[in-house]
């Protein structure tokens, strides 16, 4: 019994911390995205998407590659030859490097600023990654994430 006591407050634990987490990447967003708004780097109205296959594009196949790539492959790769090392309790040698890749890789190919702010989302989604060990968690989330900024900003 007190097994099962101790497995369901870890599992309360890991809820609260993922909570706090997602709330936070939001907050973040709303301010990065109130900055730019403020100093006019936003896209004009005029870029909205219009045809189904840019939308599905950003919204499933972007996320799910770039999960499968960073967070299923690089992301173990580097834990394995970290040893698991952290640099902060609950940020790992592995998710932060795999973090500045996956920002470096989006300022080089779409440029600009704005892009290497996908490095704050880079973490969480590692972050769960490292967790939950389901790489499903983290494209779903990689999803909603994109789904968000493009009602948003368009």
């Amino acid at each position: 019994m007190e097994g099962v006591t101790s497995q369901a407050s870890r599992i309360i634990f890991l809820e609260r911390r993922l909570s706090i987490l997602f709330a936070g990447s939001w907050v973040t967003a709303g301010l990065v995205i109130l900055t730019c708004l403020s100093v006019g780097w936003l896209p004009a109205k005029e870029r909205i998407i219009s045809a189904p296959i840019e939308f599905l594009t950003l919204c499933i196949v972007y996320p799910f590659f770039e999960e499968m790539i960073f967070r299923g492959f690089l992301l173990g790769w580097l834990k394995e030859r970290f040893n698991n090392r952290y640099v902060l309790p609950t940020l790992s040698q592995a998710n932060l490097l795999t973090s500045i890749i996956f920002a470096v890789v989006h300022i080089l190919l779409k440029g600009g600023i704005l892009s290497g702010l996908t490095f704050f989302p880079s973490l969480v989604l590692g972050h769960l990654r490292e967790l939950g060990g389901s790489l499903t968690v983290c494209i779903v989330v990689h999803a909603i994430w994109n789904l968000a900024l493009l009602m948003f900003l368009f």
